[in-house]
């Protein structure tokens, strides 16, 4: 974490820390998804190719009360593992298993705190922790990366791209052969002619958006290339385009490159997005489109 990261965590700790002490309220599972997402964000491994992985095992630390009362939430285990996933699918990271996620109760910890530890299990080397490797292991299937999720029909277009990229293969010779009576005879004709193998898909446009600085705000110019199929922006140091302003989203936005257009997603941050001065949920980018992101102004360009 760079600078800004570490002074936000410390923050964020000793706020909550004190209203902790100070209160002394039960912890809610809505609490502690969002301590889980944030643990996980802030302890993200870069990978090559700007990838990002995440941790698979979690184990949290809860005072006697709080264990108490979350344990009666039926089924509390199972929602907070789903919903690492979904955070990770939504943003991109990649996610090696399942992850697990196990509570304890720690005589040190306070009502309405709790402290997570994290690590990067691998199942088939059970000696750095043999607990969790097999938590880890009798989590379920295994999930190599997990990605942003695409529309149903675009995903059957990419299928079916795929499969006619396979050119077809002849008929076997022991495979019995009748045309119908009076059929032209296909070696009579010369060769069988299979279907062409499909042209690779066109590359991805070169496109920017450029930061438009409004009046007062300092600062050179920047360019930000969108080279990737998923280009994340936000708050948080993770993003690929960093936006230091506290009415953005540590996760705000996502530009992805669809049936080939760029198009903006709001990723349920609170003040949206907004293009040509109209807040939005989702648009699909034109050249010269203003994109506005807290206070701060981006032009879109696409060069065709």
């Amino acid at each position: 974490m760079n600078v800004l990261s570490k002074f936000e965590s410390f923050m964020t700790s000793l706020v909550e820390g004190s209203f902790g002490r100070v209160f002394r309220t039960r912890l809610q599972p809505v609490e502690l998804k969002r301590k889980l997402e944030r643990h996980m964000e802030d302890h993200l491994l870069i990978l090559g190719e700007g990838r990002r992985q995440a941790h698979n095992f979690y184990e949290v630390a809860l005072s006697q009360k709080d264990y108490d009362g979350l344990s009666t939430w039926r089924g509390l285990i199972p929602e907070l593992q789903q919903y690492l996933i979904d955070v990770a699918r939504e943003r991109g990271y990649t996610l090696s298993t399942r992850p697990v996620v196990k509570l304890h109760v720690d005589p040190h910890v306070v009502v309405g705190n709790l402290h997570i530890e994290s690590s990067l299990v691998d199942s088939h080397h059970p000696a750095q922790d043999a607990n969790a490797a097999q938590a880890v292991a009798s989590s379920g299937e295994p999930m190599h990366t997990v990605t942003i999720d695409v529309s149903a029909g675009f995903q059957q277009a990419l299928q079916e791209a795929a499969r006619l990229r396979s050119p077809a293969q002849p008929q076997s010779p022991a495979a019995p052969f009748a045309p119908s009576p009076g059929a032209p005879q296909p070696w009579a004709q010369g060769p069988i002619a299979y279907p062409p193998q499909a042209a690779p898909a066109p590359p991805m446009p070169q496109a920017v958006l450029r930061l438009r600085r409004r009046s007062g705000q300092a600062g050179a110019e920047q360019v930000y290339r969108l080279e990737r199929e998923v280009t994340q922006i936000g708050r948080h140091v993770s993003n690929d385009i960093v936006v230091n302003d506290r009415r953005v989203s540590r996760h705000h936005a996502q530009v992805r490159f669809e049936n080939g257009r760029f198009v903006i997603y709001d990723l349920g941050s609170l003040n949206g997005i907004g293009i040509n001065h109209t807040t939005v949920r989702q648009h699909t980018l034109r050249d010269g489109d203003l994109v506005s992101v807290g206070s701060y102004d981006f032009i879109f360009h696409q060069r065709r």
